[in-house]
C-alpha cells in the first residue's frame, strides 16, 4: 500500500509481549521452525524488497500549547550503564578500485566510531573451482594474500591503530562443498574458524571483538533461506570451532543480524525469540538490522519498538539482561529501490531521520548502534534501475566513485554521535518524552575524574520549529557548553567541511537551565566536552 503504513505492527508486537510475559516466556524450539515463505518477503539484492512510501511522511507538532518548555534530565536514572558507541559499516573496498585513502581516513579520523562492522565473502580467503571450495585433505585450501583479502587488512589495520572495535563477519554467500551450502556446512565453519585464527593470532589484530555469522538469515536471500534450524545449527557449530581453537575468549559471538523493517515487527520478533531461547549459551551478545520508514520515526514508534525487543531478550534469555544488544544495520526504508538504493541519502532531512532513529534506539535500550554505511564504494550493485555511471548501492555518508565525493549531510550528526556520546558513557534519563510530536532528547554523562562530561542532543523531526525550550539538570553546577546546530541553513563547518562549534556558552548554570531556539526541523547537541574530545 501506498504512503504511511498503519500503525498496527507495533500495536500487535507489545500485545504479543504482554501475552508472552503472561505465559512465562513459555514454549520451546521446534526443531523445523521457520518463518513461513509468504512473510519472508525480500529480493536477491540485499535483501529486501523495493519500497515505496510517500515522500516524506512529515508530523506536525500540533497547537504551540502542547510544547513543554522545560526538558528535565535526571543523570541519576540511567538507561544504559556502559553504552558500546556509535558505529558504521566499514567494508573493504574491491582490490584495484582507484580510491582515495587519504581522504576516506582524514574523515574517519573526524568520525571516531566506536566500533565497525566489516564483513567478507568466505571465497576471499578460501580458494575456489567453478563456484567450489578447493578441499585437500579434508581442509579448505586458504589464500591469506588474496588481493580481496589484502583490502580488508587495510580496514583492520586501521581500526587496530586507532582503537576501533571490530565486529567481523562472512557475508553467508558460501559456494559450499559440493552439495551442502547451508550455515550448518561444518566445513564453513572450519573455514571461518581458520581465518578467525588467522586475523587474530597470526596476524594480532586483537581489535576483533566479536564474530557475526552471516547476514540476515530471516531473508529468503540468505543460505538460511529464513530457516531458523539452519542458522541455530550453524551458530552451534561456529562456537564449538571457536572452542575448539580455543578462541572464545579472545572473540565473542553475536547475532541474529536479522532484519527488520516497516511492516515486519511481528515475524521479526519471533526470530529473535527464538534466537534467545535457543541460542543464548552461544551468543554473549545480540543485534539486529533496523530499516523503520520515516513516518514511524518522527512518530516514537522506533524507541516502543526497541524497548520491546529488548525487553524479548531480557525474558527469553536467562542471561539477557546482562547482555548487550546492538543495531548492527540501520537507516530509513523510504522509496529504497530495487537496486538497493536509498534516493533521499542526500538531502538535509535524512540526517535527522538517522539523528532521530539513533535517539529512540538508544533511549529504547540498545547499547550501541551502527549506520549503513560509510562509502558506496565498498558495495557494488548493478541492475535494472541503476541508470548511467558506476553501478553501486547509495546509502553512504560519501560515494567515493562518484564525481562529487563530498560528504552527504548526513554526516554531520552522526559524526557529532560518535564524537560526543563515546564508548563508555552513561545514557541517561530526559523527559517529557516526546517532548512534543516528532521532538527527542537524548542524553548522557561520563565520569571526567571527580566530575562529569555530559552531552545532549535535541532532535525535531517535526515540519516547523518548536521555538525555545529550556534544558534542566537539578542539583548541577555551572558549565561551558558547546553548542552545534545542524539545521538546513544553519551549519557551521571548518575549513576541511566537518562540523564546527556554532556558540560557546560559557558559565551556564545547568540546574537553572539553558535555553534553546529550534527554529526548523533540525538537531541540536550541547555538551562539556571540548571540540577535540570526544
Amino acid at each position: 500500500m501506498k504512503g504511511k503504513r498503519p500503525d498496527f505492527p507495533v500495536v500487535l508486537l507489545l500485545l504479543w509481549l504482554v501475552l508472552y510475559a503472561c505465559s512465562g516466556g513459555g514454549g520451546t524450539w521446534v526443531a523445523d521452525y521457520e518463518v513461513p515463505p509468504a512473510q519472508r518477503g525480500g529480493s536477491a539484492v540485499h535483501g529486501w524488497p523495493p519500497v515505496t512510501v510517500t515522500t516524506p511522511v512529515v508530523v506536525s507538532r500540533g497547537p504551540v500549547g502542547d510544547t513543554p518548555s522545560t526538558v528535565i534530565i535526571d543523570i541519576n536514572t540511567i538507561i544504559t550503564d556502559n553504552f558500546k558507541g556509535i558505529g558504521v559499516e566499514f567494508d573493504p573496498y574491491a582490490p584495484g578500485l582507484p580510491i582515495d585513502w587519504d581522504m576516506i581516513t582524514s574523515r574517519l579520523d573526524f568520525l571516531k566510531p566506536a566500533f565497525v562492522r566489516t564483513m567478507v565473502e568466505t571465497w576471499n580467503y578460501v580458494l575456489s573451482d567453478n563456484g567450489y571450495a578447493v578441499i585437500d585433505d579434508q581442509q579448505p585450501v586458504y589464500r591469506w594474500n588474496n588481493p580481496s583479502m589484502l583490502e580488508a587488512y587495510k580496514v583492520l589495520d586501521y581500526c587496530q591503530k586507532n582503537g576501533i572495535d571490530v565486529v567481523w563477519g562472512d557475508w553467508g554467500d558460501w559456494f559450499g562443498n559440493l552439495t551442502e551450502k547451508t550455515y550448518a556446512n561444518t566445513m564453513w565453519s572450519m573455514a571461518i574458524g581458520e581465518a578467525v585464527n588467522h586475523l587474530v593470532n597470526k596476524k594480532g589484530y586483537d581489535c576483533v571483538k566479536r564474530y557475526n555469522l552471516g547476514n540476515e538469515p530471516n531473508g529468503d536471500w540468505s543460505q538460511c533461506n529464513g530457516d531458523f534450524k539452519c542458522y541455530h545449527d550453524g551458530v552451534q557449530n561456529m562456537k564449538a570451532e571457536l572452542g575448539r581453537r580455543k578462541l572464545g575468549d579472545m572473540v565473542s559471538m553475536s547475532g541474529p543480524s536479522i532484519f527488520g523493517w516497516t511492516g515486519n515487527d511481528e515475524i521479526f520478533a519471533g526470530w529473535l525469540q527464538q534466537t534467545t531461547q535457543n541460542l543464548w549459551k552461544q551468543l554473549s551478545s545480540y543485534d539486529i538490522h533496523w530499516y523503520p520508514s520515516s513516518g514511524d520515526v518522527a512518530n516514537g514508534l522506533v524507541e516502543s519498538t526497541i524497548r520491546a525487543f529488548r525487553q524479548i531478550i531480557n525474558t527469553s534469555d536467562p542471561q539477557g539482561s546482562t547482555k548487550d544488544f546492538f543495531i548492527l544495520e540501520s537507516g530509513l526504508i523510504d522509496d529504497k529501490t530495487h537496486c538497493d538504493r536509498q534516493p533521499h541519502i542526500a538531502e538535509f532531512q535524512y540526517g535527522v531521520w538517522m539523528a532521530d532513529l539513533a535517539a529512540q534506539a538508544i533511549r529504547g535500550g540498545v547499547s550501541g548502534i551502527s549506520a549503513w554505511d560509510l562509502d558506496d564504494a565498498s558495495h557494488p550493485s548493478c541492475c535494472d534501475d541503476a541508470g548511467p555511471g558506476p553501478c553501486y548501492k547509495e546509502w553512504g555518508m560519501w560515494s567515493s566513485v562518484a564525481v562529487d565525493k563530498g560528504m552527504r549531510p548526513w554526516f554531520y550528526p552522526w559524526s557529532l554521535l560518535s564524537r560526543l556520546f563515546p564508548k563508555g558513557s552513561q545514557v541517561v534519563s530526559a523527559g517529557p518524552n516526546p517532548v512534543a510530536h516528532g521532538v527527542r532528547v537524548l542524553a548522557m554523562k561520563k565520569p571526567n575524574a571527580d566530575k562529569y562530561d555530559l552531552s545532549v542532543m535535541i532532535v525535531n523531526n517535526a515540519d516547523s520549529g518548536i521555538g525555545t525550550i529550556t534544558i534542566k539538570i537539578p542539583n548541577a553546577g555551572k558549565a561551558t557548553l558547546n553548542q552545534y546546530n545542524y539545521f538546513e541553513i544553519d551549519r557551521t563547518v571548518d575549513g576541511q567541511g566537518f562540523p564546527a562549534v556554532k556558540t560557546v556558552l560559557t558559565n551556564v548554570d545547568i540546574a537553572e537551565g539553558v535555553q534553546v531556539n529550534i527554529p526548523s526541523s533540525g538537531v541540536v547537541f550541547l555538551t562539556t566536552l571540548s571540540a577535540g574530545d570526544g
